[in-house]
């Protein structure tokens, strides 16, 4: 492709004008233009290149998995392949991707995905698990109100908040000096702080349970998955 800058002709090579348009319906156009499965239809039919990321996306979107899955391997995505190993209910599988760590992969993950290790402990109703990797987490203060930063992730502090929770309310169990200090440092929560937030809500209800259940799978992983024929 070229272009005009006055007199002068502007050579802009490997540039294209399709490839652009088609970056613009993958990742750019709101979902209440284009839904997944027609961004899809139209990636595949246009025979152009694509984002590879992008596409995979809304492959994940439209439940595709096995495609998803051949980018995410191919790129040593592990957060990603985890989603994957816990949508299909792996959870053996999603916890080694979580746990694995890639420095030299094009997605650079230099700690485990502590944010999916608590909520996969959680969902399988691993107290002692959840309140052990609370205290592997190491979170730090968040960049904002009401958020925390834990394995590369900045995540909101409140689900985890009630996780731990409903853990020490069904182990019954007293925190350890390092939680403690976590919820102080990360949370700016004090001893106080947390007794008067787990009195304040019942923890031990199945109800409440399960309402913190249902929130904690990947974003994703409510699609069955089919095929892209």
């Amino acid at each position: 492709m070229k272009i005009w800058h006055g007199e002068n002709e502007v050579a802009m090579p490997g540039y294209s004008i399709v490839e652009g348009l088609l970056y613009d319906i993958i990742a750019m156009t709101p979902g209440r233009e284009l839904n997944s499965f027609e961004r899809l239809y139209v990636a595949l039919r246009s025979e152009q290149k694509c984002h590879l990321g992008y596409l995979t996306d809304t492959y994940m979107a439209c439940g595709c998995f096995e495609k998803a899955q051949e980018y995410y391997e191919s790129t040593q995505h592990h957060r990603k392949l985890g989603d994957l190993a816990w949508i299909l209910e792996d959870f053996t599988a999603a916890e080694t991707h979580y746990k694995t760590t890639a420095k030299g992969a094009q997605t650079y993950r230099p700690e485990p995905d502590y944010d999916r290790l608590i909520r996969l402990a959680f969902v399988q109703e691993d107290w002692a698990t959840v309140i052990q990797r609370f205290t592997e987490t190491g979170f730090a203060p968040g960049f904002s109100d009401g958020q925390v930063c834990c394995g590369g992730s900045c995540v909101p502090s409140k689900p985890y908040l009630e996780m731990l929770a409903v853990a020490q309310v069904a182990t019954d169990t007293k925190l350890t000096s390092d939680i403690i200090g976590e919820l102080q440092e990360a949370f700016g929560f004090s001893l106080q702080d947390w007794m008067n937030f787990v009195s304040g809500s019942d923890y031990g209800l199945r109800t409440t349970i399960d309402k913190i259940k249902r929130r904690c799978p990947p974003r994703l992983g409510k699609r069955p998955a089919i095929s892209v024929e």
